[in-house]
């Protein structure tokens, strides 16, 4: 078990993505730390069911969204169905390689959990969770 301060100014999102064939996915986005948090692209992987209690998962890397889908919900252009928040969490992005992605992650309702994803083949990723403790700072820094 680790333990840490959370940065909370990253967020991610999982958002259920309803398709016009009347399938669905689930796409989690999450937001890369950095001088101007929200700016930019969000880490993008497909997953088919929610992950907020998974203790592992397979996910699809798919490109990059825009930031806006952090709060958006609605149809998708195109004619490509309609995204619904499913659940928000806050997290901090520990490790982003064509290797390693390494997520600390607390969805609404849920303990903090750390995300370690692996590349199997092609976009296909699997994940494994594993329960973390995030601990806060007093006023001079040190961790309780």
């Amino acid at each position: 078990m680790h333990a840490f301060e959370p940065p909370l100014a990253s967020r991610s999102v999982l958002l259920r993505h309803d398709l016009p064939d009347c399938s669905s996915h689930f796409d989690w986005m999450m937001q890369r730390a950095g001088p101007v948090v929200g700016e930019g692209r969000l880490v993008t992987f497909r997953v088919s069911v929610p992950i907020q209690d998974a203790a592992a998962f397979d996910a699809e890397r798919i490109p990059d969204h825009r930031a806006i889908y952090l709060d958006y919900e609605g149809e998708v252009s195109g004619g490509r169905g309609h995204v619904r928040r499913e659940c928000l969490a806050v997290c901090n992005i520990l490790v982003e390689t064509e290797r390693s992605f390494i997520v600390d992650i607390a969805f609404s309702g849920h303990e903090p959990v750390r995300l370690e994803g692996t590349p199997v083949s092609g976009s296909l990723w699997t994940f494994f969770s594993r329960r973390i403790v995030w601990r806060q700072a007093d006023e001079s820094g040190m961790v309780s």
